[in-house]
């Protein structure tokens, strides 16, 4: 689901100037039920694999929260006669995946516990990304389809590292 995900992002990039628009840009055009699709699948695979990392029934709410946050913020639309509408668009969906963000740190820091050598290249990896991120929103300027698809790669990307964690 991860690898579907992840060539719909790129595939999506296509259909619009990722330099300039971001994701966004996609629900005023004929391809917005393409856009609907793919933030489903999405949400679906992030939230899938990253409550095998919860711990207990609370993280796990948690992580379900964030999951509809971020659809909520993606769904609404961004050009509405409503400011909240747009307001909430931006802000629900960074929320989400900054606190989707923090949570790989927080089970990186968890692991750092057990397994402090082993967490240091998770840390390496994981300050790498954002700092990608970082550089990219400082040379952009603003947020754009770049910026987006780097995050959404960073983010599987420690998903994928952090399968060196084993809870059982």
């Amino acid at each position: 689901m991860v690898y579907i995900s992840c060539l719909l992002a790129l595939g999506l990039c296509c259909l619009f100037d990722p330099i300039y628009n971001n994701y966004t840009s996609l629900l005023n055009s004929s391809y917005s039920l393409l856009y609907f699709i793919w933030i489903f699948i999405l949400d679906i695979s992030i939230v899938k694999t990253i409550i095998k990392y919860s711990i207990n029934k609370k993280e796990k709410i948690y992580i379900y929260f964030l999951g509809l946050l971020f659809i909520i913020g993606s769904y609404l639309p961004y050009y509405s006669t409503f400011y909240l509408f747009s307001f909430l668009h931006v802000t629900l969906a960074m929320l989400a995946i900054v606190f989707f963000i923090l949570y790989i740190f927080y089970i990186i820091l968890n692991f750092h516990k057990k397994e402090p050598l082993q967490a240091q290249s998770l840390y390496q990896w994981y300050f790498w990304g954002l700092s990608v991120i970082a550089l990219f929103i400082i040379f952009f300027g603003h947020i754009n389809g770049i910026i987006e698809i780097t995050t959404l790669f960073f983010i599987f990307f420690m998903l994928k590292k952090l399968k060196i964690i084993d809870y059982s």
